[in-house]
């Protein structure tokens, strides 16, 4: 209960400010509570009936009471409201983490070229595409500094198997080699070249096309010895290009070659006109998991800044075994 004094104030500051205007219902009710019930002042004597101003007054402090502590259970309630079917917060990072693992690569300056906002967002699509068509489940992969993109997996995938899909550049090229230096499919020369190996530095050993003319890369395996291969078509540049050359040179080799290894180095056995080839990936035990990598690659284009792994996170932020 309030005090006289505090009844005196607020009495005062109603009058000065001079919200009197109630309707003549809410008054008469107001009279009526007044005057029906005996309050008691806190030094214990009785009120009598007020003038018709401190009625209006008093119903008004009511009034305003009545708003403000239904405010309050509003707010209460508003606070509540998870506890009521509402929004639910976001689940912590950590929850969120707690069944993938996150592999960090950085992408690499090339000479004076630096990664930028438009080639981080074009490894990162590459990147994504190439783990989708080698059938990774659940890959995310995201831009996550100026040079850097994190590639996010479940846990239990055998990251062992996705860091060469990603760390590999994807630069094809098609290199002729002369017979003069490299010999024949007949005859033998003072060089050669080896699978899985590096192209020999010659200067003689120029490209007559890149894989960038490639419109199409496919699994699928020889008709003669039944062994993996990845088939390719050409577009009409490089189709025209390849049509020529294997004409002039049949029983000559050439190498195929994959960001500075060759990968295969087969004899020209006779005119390849449709721009359409393939590529032998042997018969040992990696030979169709090598060919899917190859077509994963090739499919989608060379990374335009090599890779760098730098970090593995596992389930709780730690490194990963």
């Amino acid at each position: 209960m309030s005090t006289g004094e505090d009844f005196d104030r607020i009495v005062r500051d109603w009058l000065e400010v001079g919200p009197t205007q109630l309707s003549e219902r809410a008054t008469d009710a107001a009279r009526h509570g007044i005057h029906q019930t005996r309050q008691r002042h806190g030094l214990g004597l009785v009120l009598r009936r007020p003038a018709d101003r401190t009625v209006r007054i008093v119903a008004v402090t009511g009034a305003a009471a009545a708003i403000v502590i239904a405010t309050a259970i509003g707010l209460r309630l508003f606070q509540g409201r998870d506890a009521v079917g509402g929004p639910k917060p976001s689940p912590s990072p950590s929850a969120v983490a707690s069944d993938r693992v996150q592999l960090s690569f950085r992408a690499l300056p090339s000479g004076s070229a630096t990664p930028d906002a438009v080639a981080m967002a074009a490894i990162r699509d590459i990147v994504r595409q190439r783990l989708d068509a080698a059938g990774f489940a659940d890959p995310v992969v995201t831009v996550d500094a100026a040079d850097r993109i994190v590639v996010d997996l479940p846990v239990g995938t055998d990251v062992t198997q996705l860091e060469p899909l990603v760390l590999r550049r994807g630069q094809l090229t098609f290199v002729p080699l002369p017979a003069d230096r490299y010999g024949t499919s007949s005859t033998g020369g003072p060089n050669g070249v080896l699978d899985g190996q590096p192209l020999p530095n010659d200067p003689n050993l120029t490209p007559l096309f890149t894989g960038e003319h490639l419109t199409a890369a496919n699994p699928g395996n020889d008709q003669t010895t039944g062994e993996p291969v990845v088939a390719f078509t050409l577009d009409d540049t490089a189709a025209k290009l390849f049509a020529e050359y294997t004409k002039a040179h049949v029983g000559e080799f050439f190498a195929i070659v994959l960001d500075g290894k060759v990968i295969s180095a087969p004899s020209i056995r006779e005119q390849i006109p449709n721009g359409s080839g393939q590529i032998t990936m042997g018969s040992g035990k990696d030979a169709v998991a090598s060919m899917n990598d190859l077509v994963a690659v090739l499919r989608y284009g060379p990374l335009p800044f090599s890779l760098q792994l730098e970090d593995t996170s596992g389930p709780s932020g730690s490194p990963s075994p």
